[in-house]
Formats: C-alpha cells, structure tokens, sequence
C-alpha cells in the first residue's frame, strides 16, 4: 500500500508487471490516487482487469473506474 502522499501504478517491465511509488504533486496532478491505479491497471490489462471497491472518500475511484469500463473491466462498488 503507498503512503497518502504517493501514487501507486504498474507497468510491465520486460516480462514482469511492477508496481511504482510515484510521489503526489497536487499542483501539477489533478489525479487522485485510486484514479491513477485504476488507469495505469486498465491501460495494462484492459478487459481483464476486476476492481472491488470496498471504501473510499470523496471522488477518489470514480474517474479510473470510468476508464476501466472505457477498457471493457469491471467496476464492483
């Protein structure tokens, strides 16, 4: 899990999928941290991708939930 004051995504790196710690810049960011994962997790695997969302706070999912459909994913809320 990352810190409030990072963002975590994946990548593919060769034939591995790693996840980075990317530090939030607010000023420069208008992602929230759930909606830079769902992306960068729907941009990887498209429509395999299967998200559970069990909490949250304010819009904080709702536009990477958005793009996982946009790939053919599924959102469970």
């Amino acid at each position: 899990l990352a810190r409030g004051d990072y963002h975590m995504t994946v990548k593919r790196s060769g034939a591995e999928v790693v996840f980075l710690l990317i530090i939030q810049r607010p000023a420069k960011s208008s992602l929230l941290p759930f909606d830079a994962l769902f992306r960068s997790v729907s941009q990887l695997y498209g429509p395999a991708v299967l998200a559970v969302v069990l909490t949250g706070m304010g819009q904080d999912g709702m536009r990477g939930a958005e793009v996982i459909r946009e790939h053919g994913g599924a959102v469970f809320a």
